[in-house]
């Protein structure tokens, strides 16, 4: 059985039921998101981009000492800018913000990098559908701030509880959402406990349609927030966006899933259902806003086999992965 998803207390569990949406558009900026991500990680996990911020000021400041201001969350907001800009600039050559090994199999800051890079592709997205592209960044950004505390599915859970003990309500809302993809066919973005390419929860059942239900008494404490939270087009950028953000860069959905699979197999039980909605979902973000006509008839998407579902997840996935590279080719952003 697929592990439960429940909060560490009734408040936790009040707070998140509450919310039946998310106002992503007030609250903190990317460059202070930035800093939650970084708190309390050790020195060992960030001395590459303090030596690249040593390297920016080009002054007497040692590399400590940048370590102590990355720390402190009453940093000035120009300081906290040029610590973003510097991380982009540590990533996009290839390294990742700190040196230490995990068990001497993986980097210890990789999720920041694939963080950072879902907060670029997401802003990036973002500005395509008239939205607030660092809105979209900073939830990028602490989408997996939960991976400071643990690498299961429970990272989902522990974000979203460590961003409401630093008095984030509503970008930790993003911290449940980007791991459940929704069906937008309804055009009621409502997500899915299943969705995702680990083991199916007990109860589970899909239907020809590719709809989805669990029995109540296997339901835990995600699917109550699921049934009860609507998502907003944030939350959608953040569901295609976690597909195509690597550690090591953006790439097409397609080797993406590939990447996925050669690490471990998706239950049969919700694989087509997990390729169903992506490609409806990548369709709603190309053709939502200019070609609306479009965008309704390849939402009309039926299910047919698992042979023919993936075909049309790599043509999909192509034609994202195209849309996502003319729109970056056209920007010029503080990130590239």
């Amino acid at each position: 059985m697929l592990e439960k998803l429940n909060f560490s207390n009734d408040l936790y569990k009040k707070i998140a039921l509450s919310k039946k949406k998310a106002n992503y558009e007030n609250g903190i900026t990317s460059y202070q998101a930035f800093f939650y991500c970084i708190k309390d990680l050790e020195y060992e996990c960030l001395n590459n981009l303090c030596l690249e911020l040593k390297k920016y000021y080009n002054n007497d400041t040692s590399e400590e000492e940048y370590y102590k201001m990355l720390q402190d969350l009453n940093s000035t907001d120009d300081f906290k800018k040029v610590a973003l800009e510097c991380a982009f600039c540590v990533i996009e050559n290839n390294k990742y913000l700190g040196t230490k090994i995990v068990n001497e199999k993986f980097n210890a800051s990789s999720w920041i990098s694939h963080s950072l890079y879902e907060g670029k592709l997401c802003s990036v997205l973002a500005s395509s559908l008239g939205l607030n592209p660092d809105v979209a960044m900073k939830l990028g950004i602490l989408h997996d701030i939960g991976r400071k505390k643990i690498h299961t599915f429970m990272h989902t859970i522990k974000g979203y509880e460590l961003l409401i003990d630093y008095g984030i309500e509503d970008e930790a809302i993003a911290s449940l959402t980007h791991s459940f993809l929704p069906d937008v066919r309804k055009f009621y973005f409502k997500g899915s406990r299943c969705a995702n390419c680990d083991k199916a929860l007990d109860g589970l059942t899909i239907y020809g349609n590719m709809e989805d239900s669990i029995n109540i008494e296997d339901k835990d404490d995600i699917c109550l927030f699921l049934d009860n939270y609507e998502y907003n087009i944030y939350d959608l950028l953040l569901n295609i966006s976690d597909l195509m953000a690597m550690s090591s860069g953006i790439t097409s959905p397609y080797e993406r899933v590939n990447d996925i699979y050669t690490r471990k197999k998706p239950d049969e039980k919700n694989q087509d259902l997990f390729l169903f909605r992506f490609i409806c979902l990548m369709n709603y973000i190309m053709f939502a806003r200019t070609k609306k006509a479009e965008y309704i008839e390849r939402l009309n998407l039926e299910y047919t086999n698992h042979e023919d579902l993936y075909k049309k997840f790599i043509v999909t996935s192509s034609e994202l992965f195209e849309f996502y590279n003319n729109l970056n080719s056209k920007k010029s952003t503080y990130f590239k």
